[in-house]
């Protein structure tokens, strides 16, 4: 909605900045997210860069903790920058910053189930809305106009008809998970929103299409009715998204079969006693869908002309995957020294599906993973070998003795530079390398806006600027703008889309609850 309002001509001087809080943020993070977004103007006073007026959108605003004298020392910040337009100059003890042209949005879920409330004193400086779930026909109508969209020329009648059912199959799927699926003290991670639905969406936009990040304009070469021939292949294709969507998150054999049970039964509900009713025997057994089964583009000497498309599609038997997989592993083991430790997996059909898993997901723009699993399940080696499989470079903490937020924020930032100018970046993040729970702080703080404050000073800023206007002007999809603002947008959002985190933790314990529970 800000967005929307922002592209408002009426406010075309007004630019957008997200921060996200947690209950590990801390008034310092909130000071340093608001030094990011401001610059000296006139003596005391600071406002946005660049000029005009700057909304700043606070999400999560009642997650910070609160103490034992039931204070929310985070939020006292934001009441004094809401209500004094001001802060103190840390910099410069006794002396303070006056803010001019900042407007103050925030968001919250409700304050039930356990969730902070926000201090009264605060709360007074805003007008409250209440946002509920749009309808039902609302969804119905976004989410069926992008299905017939892109399931219309070039396929056949079925497959069209078929494509405008898909919608109300999906939203009476997610509204029975819903219900049974219920947040408990082991399942607190059981949360389906609207967010669930897009992802759906979005692996079915995907299927069949060039998805190269390198090369992205390769996908008007697309040809994805060729995969999706007939309906049957169509509902596959969508039993088997809401299974990475849905599935994937449950932790227990007995919801896996529910759900495997309801699945069938709500494609059983919604063609029986249609034209199509032999679809249902048809899709019961599962399928999976990989990315990496092309080979490479050869020219007319056998060299390569270019790399291996990267297109999602129906994967063969396992058998057949895990040749494949043997090969990835192979080349990953000749691809040379350094940081690349060779690989020797035995590559059994779950570990085959992880890596599909896996891949999947970094794949997908802004595209991140949490594995969860005890130490020695193979979480990291398959992280490793399906990074390589992505055309990825892999990246790692290395700890040394002392190792804190100035050593963090250098291996983040490194891989964030490269991320942008280089190939895409896989992440990995283990229980070992959280040495500060405030590590957390801003991995999370990345996952939510794609920017850390405090990650780049002001001369490594102009470097970025420096380096993402060489980009730019390559990118075919951009239409380039020459002013620093336009150039950070686009290296932040360059970054989420190519920049991949995928932590690895361990479910033994309350550590890992408590975290959770915490962003």
């Amino acid at each position: 909605l800000i967005n929307l309002q922002a592209s408002d001509a009426r406010y075309q001087d007004t630019n957008y900045k997200k921060t996200n809080f947690s209950s590990m943020t801390t008034p310092q993070n909130f000071y340093n997210a608001l030094e990011e977004m401001t610059e000296k103007q006139l003596g005391t006073t600071y406002g946005p860069k660049g000029g005009g007026r700057l909304a700043v959108f606070i999400d999560d605003i009642n997650m910070p903790v609160i103490n034992e004298w039931k204070d929310q020392v985070t939020n006292e910040i934001v009441r004094q920058v809401i209500e004094s337009r001001e802060v103190y100059d840390l910099k410069r003890p006794g002396q303070r910053k006056e803010l001019k042209g900042l407007i103050y949005m925030a968001a919250m879920s409700h304050p039930t189930g356990g969730k902070n409330d926000i201090p009264n004193r605060l709360k007074r400086h805003f007008s409250i809305f209440n946002v509920p779930l749009p309808e039902e026909s609302s969804i119905q109508q976004i989410l069926g106009a992008i299905f017939e969209g892109r399931f219309s020329a070039n396929y056949s009648r079925d497959v069209q008809e078929v494509a405008g059912m898909i919608t109300r199959m999906t939203i009476d799927f997610w509204r029975s998970i819903q219900k049974r699926m219920l947040p408990t003290p082991d399942k607190f991670h059981y949360f389906f929103n609207l967010r669930d639905l897009s992802n759906v969406t979005q692996g079915m936009m995907l299927a069949g299409l060039y998805a190269d990040p390198d090369n992205p304009a390769k996908r008007k070469e697309s040809k994805a009715w060729e995969l999706c021939k007939d309906p049957i292949t169509l509902v596959r294709m969508w039993k088997h998204e809401c299974t990475r969507v849905f599935s994937d998150k449950l932790n227990s054999v007995a919801d896996k079969k529910w759900f495997d049970t309801n699945i069938q039964e709500t494609v059983v509900k919604f063609f029986s006693g249609t034209t199509y009713k032999d679809i249902p025997e048809a899709v019961k057994d599962p399928i999976y869908m990989v990315n990496f089964l092309r080979d490479p583009i050869l020219d007319e000497n056998g060299e390569q002309a270019e790399p291996a498309p990267k297109v999602y599609e129906i994967a063969p038997p396992m058998e057949a995957i895990q040749q494949r997989l043997m090969q990835f592993m192979a080349a990953h083991n000749e691809s040379g020294p350094g940081r690349n430790r060779k690989l020797d997996l035995v590559l059994f059909d779950a570990a085959i599906k992880h890596v599909a898993r896996i891949t999947r997901a970094i794949s997908l723009p802004r595209g991140n993973l949490l594995l969860v699993g005890v130490g020695g399940s193979g979480k990291q080696s398959l992280t490793r070998l399906s990074a390589f499989v992505a055309n990825h470079n892999y990246a790692f903490l290395t700890l040394s003795k002392g190792f804190g937020i100035n050593q963090l924020f250098d291996a983040i930032r490194e891989q964030y530079l490269g991320s942008t100018t280089g190939r895409c970046v896989t992440m990995l993040f283990t229980d070992a390398d959280i040495k500060q729970e405030i590590f957390l702080e801003y991995i999370n703080s990345f996952l939510s806006n794609g920017e850390i404050p405090g990650l780049f000073q002001a001369d490594q800023r102009d470097a970025v600027l420096t380096e993402m206007r060489t980009v730019a002007k390559k990118d075919p999809l951009v239409k380039m703008e020459d002013t620093s603002d336009w150039l950070w947008k686009y290296f932040v959002n360059r970054a989420r889309e190519r920049f991949h985190f995928v932590p690895c933790f361990s479910p033994a314990g309350p550590k890992f609850r408590e975290r959770a529970r915490q962003f």
